[in-house]
């Protein structure tokens, strides 16, 4: 078995609302090939796709960058989260079972991903975008069309940052790049311990988008795995950088590339799970404001919209200064 992990971000450059970061690890039963990552979509075709037009010709799912399934908020026939919901629930049937199939609420939601969060008020039911029946119906399509193919995820994860420790963060660190990566470095250091031992020939392989324009990783990667591990640089460039990383019979292969979503699998799921948390983040967000400040027109947090939203709730006159400024993450 093969074992192969992405990780990917959402929400890097909104004023409100948490950042967060997902954590995708699958199993494989494909033969190894040092050269070429599995073609994921190839093995479940047809019921999973790149393109929701094509997933929902084939009544399956939609795996991409999550920014080409989120669906705009403005739009009046679907839900704007449904894509990601179906994709998310679907894929993480093999890993949660019939039971936690469909999580409840969101609080549920977090407790499966192990993601903490500091608001309890107003939880959001789920499913939030499509029907319990039929989402179970696809989940169940889905999880054989896995099976036969060799292929289960093993592990699901995200890791929020509200406002506040943002803004801790990034007074310790001077950059958003670098408190991305503290986040992306719990996770790094979870698929090293958790997942990365070698099985037969095959080296486990970890995924991860570019941050920023760098290209070096053996430091960041070092502050991920300890100093006892040895890090090898086999290669750096700005079209993708790797790593291995050895310490018994402990090994991980590193990949750093730009747009990785768009060639793997695993990093377009974990691009979708932190997209939806922090969508359901919002979506809290907005359900506890709006009983505050009645007609408060919702936000998703992003810069121009949220100076609209602090300008709005002001003019209410019925939320004090020292109240916002929790509320806003610093550039």
């Amino acid at each position: 078995m093969l074992l192969y992990a992405g990780i990917d971000e959402a929400g890097y450059g909104p004023m409100l609302g948490p950042l967060c970061v997902g954590l995708c690890v699958m199993g494989i039963d494909a033969p190894p090939d040092n050269d070429r990552a599995p073609d994921v979509w190839s093995l479940l075709t047809p019921l999973v796709t790149r393109a929701a037009r094509d997933a929902e010709k084939a009544g399956g799912i939609a795996v991409d960058d999550s920014k080409r399934l989120k669906l705009s908020n403005s739009l009046k026939t679907k839900h704007p989260l449904v894509h990601l919901e179906r994709g998310v629930f679907s894929c993480a049937r093999t890993l949660w079972g019939e039971a936690g199939a469909i999580p409840k609420h969101d609080t549920t939601l977090l407790s499966l991903l192990g993601c903490a969060h500091a608001r309890t008020d107003h939880p959001v039911p789920l499913p939030i975008a499509s029907d319990e029946g039929a989402l179970r119906l696809t989940g169940v399509k889905i999880a054989d069309a896995m099976h036969n193919a060799g292929v289960r995820v093993l592990d699901l994860s995200c890791r929020c940052l509200e406002p506040g420790p943002f803004n801790e963060r990034l007074a310790r660190f001077q950059s958003k790049a670098s408190v991305t990566w503290s986040l992306v470095q719990e996770l790094v250091a979870r698929v090293w311990m958790s997942h990365a031992v070698r099985g037969a020939s095959q080296t486990p392989r970890l995924v991860l988008d570019r941050q920023s324009g760098r290209t070096s990783y053996a430091q960041a990667l070092r502050a991920c795995v300890g100093d006892g591990p040895n890090i090898e640089v086999v290669g750096e460039s700005p079209e993708r950088s790797v790593y291995e990383i050895t310490e018994g019979d402990r090994c991980l292969r590193v990949l750093v590339q730009r747009e990785a979503e768009t060639d793997h699998f695993p990093v377009a799921l974990a691009s979708m799970t932190a997209k939806f948390v922090r969508e359901l983040a919002m979506e809290r967000f907005n359900r506890s404001w709006g009983t505050r400040v009645p007609e408060l027109k919702p936000t998703a947090g992003y810069v121009s919209d949220a100076r609209r939203w602090l300008n709005d709730v002001r003019a209410s006159g019925l939320v004090e200064e020292r109240e916002l400024t929790p509320l806003i993450r610093r550039a």
